[in-house]
């Protein structure tokens, strides 16, 4: 089976590239994975200003939420394809580091 990855930055350019990918992974019999990275921050503890990890848990947290936003947004679209098109399935990744080390 097919697969389109659509990289999220949450951004209205990403939305609008995820809304396109739906109405592409129906006319070409294709699923959807849409992935969302967050970089975390190095922790110094001798310097008092150092972020926090728990900043850092935030920072996932809230990419884990919009993701499933986005996702249920998605889904609504998919209803929405013509009969004969394909309704794809759409998984989600999030992950810490950069798109290219997963």
């Amino acid at each position: 089976m097919k697969k389109i990855l659509v990289l999220t930055d949450f951004s209205d350019n990403a939305r609008r590239a995820a809304e396109a990918a739906v109405t592409l992974a129906g006319k070409l019999h294709a699923n959807i994975i849409l992935f969302n990275t967050y970089v975390s921050e190095p922790v110094m503890s001798e310097y008092g200003g150092a972020p926090r990890p728990v900043d850092q848990l935030m920072w996932a947290d809230e990419g884990k939420e919009k993701l499933k936003f986005l996702k249920e947004d998605l889904r609504e679209l998919v209803q929405q394809l013509p009969a004969g098109d394909h309704h794809p399935s759409i998984d989600d990744r999030h992950a810490s580091g950069s798109p290219g080390s997963q």
